[in-house]
């Protein structure tokens, strides 16, 4: 409660806010801890963060990452779509198109948050399944971007026809195919 509560209050606090999203990240490891963290503002402090400071790396990586564990809990899931976890995740990748290592993050995230029809819908509407397909255009030899993203476009596409043909239109199968090479 200590770092979320150092974070809304604090928020302006470039190094401190870094400091608290990757502590959550890493609290967020554990699903013990998944359901209390959601329920003293985790997600928003996150997704607050990542809003404030859109250029630093280390933010991206470790909020996407924090989002990515935090989604795992479907109360969270909901919390991560009223605080605009989903369009956040998203211009992350958008700003950080050659960085692997927040691709990757990024990917892990809308893997897991597209495990639910309502998180489709928001990662559809946001744009992140096209920066999916870009980043796996993009980072060709990395293992990660390519297994999440791969991850992204099946959970995406599953049990909806439209999403299905529109990831085929954007190049997602050929994604799919180039990734297991």
């Amino acid at each position: 409660m200590a770092v979320v509560g150092a974070m809304y209050h604090n928020r302006r606090a470039w190094e401190l806010q870094g400091l608290g999203v990757t502590a959550l990240c890493s609290l967020a490891r554990f699903p013990d801890n998944r359901n209390l963290l959601g329920r003293i503002g985790a997600v928003g402090a996150v997704v607050s963060a990542m809003k404030l400071f859109p250029d630093d790396r280390v933010m991206q990586v470790q909020g996407s990452l924090a989002i990515c564990y935090l989604s795992c809990d479907p109360m969270n899931v909901l919390l991560i779509h009223d605080a605009g976890g989903v369009p956040v995740v998203v211009a992350s990748m958008h700003r950080h198109e050659a960085d692997r290592d927040v691709q990757e993050s990024c990917c892990w995230a809308l893997c897991n948050l597209a495990d639910t029809p309502e998180s489709q819908e928001l990662i559809m509407m946001a744009g992140g399944v096209l920066e999916v397909v870009r980043a796996m255009g993009q980072h060709p030899k990395d293992l990660g971007v390519q297994e999440q993203g791969c991850g992204v476009l099946m959970n995406s596409g599953c049990n909806n026809t439209a999403h299905q043909e529109y990831i085929q239109q954007i190049g997602g199968v050929r994604a799919v195919i180039a990734a297991m090479g």
